[in-house]
């Protein structure tokens, strides 16, 4: 195991849950193959979904 300096993410705050659980089904799942309209019909709310094209 070598040690660096590298930071790979960083919370300021504690994020909510519903945030942490965006973050994981992110991770994962790879969501970008699926269209809005299904992504939609899987129940994830439009919210997270416009955050997927930023």
């Amino acid at each position: 195991s070598v040690r660096t300096n590298a930071v790979h993410g960083v919370w300021l705050k504690i994020p909510s849950l519903a945030e942490m659980s965006w973050e994981a089904v992110k991770f994962y799942y790879n969501l970008r193959d699926k269209s809005r309209n299904e992504l939609f019909h899987m129940g994830v709310p439009m919210h997270y979904i416009d955050r997927l094209e930023d």
